[in-house]
């Protein structure tokens, strides 16, 4: 919860080379209990993306990840809250991922 958002990215073999292997998974969750609400995107948030490609999901809004494990696959869900300034506001899925045995990559869910 230190940078207080969502993110899932890809760990390269070699960063500065776009189509280096990636060997690893890297996923970062914010907390439901950070102050303030956050935002879905930040002004920057695009060409932060556009600069760094083997990250493939940001989200600045409070919340948590659930993840499902099984023997053919791990399901991340990063759910965020609308809002945590007021009680019982829904949480939603603002991105799922699925990473597979033997395959260190991200793939939409």
């Amino acid at each position: 919860g230190d940078v207080h958002s969502h993110w899932a990215g890809e760990v390269k073999r070699d960063f500065q080379d776009p189509e280096s292997k990636s060997v690893a998974v890297e996923l970062v969750t914010t907390s439901v209990t950070s102050a303030g609400n956050g935002l879905d995107e930040y002004p920057n948030t695009q060409t932060l993306l556009a600069e760094n490609p083997h990250v493939k999901f940001f989200n600045g809004r409070r919340g948590y990840v659930r993840a499902k494990l099984t023997q053919q696959e791990m399901k991340v869900d990063f759910r965020s809250l609308s809002r945590v300034t007021e009680p019982y506001a829904p949480a939603y899925t603002s991105g799922s991922f699925v990473v597979e045995p033997g395959d260190p990559s991200l793939h939409p869910a």
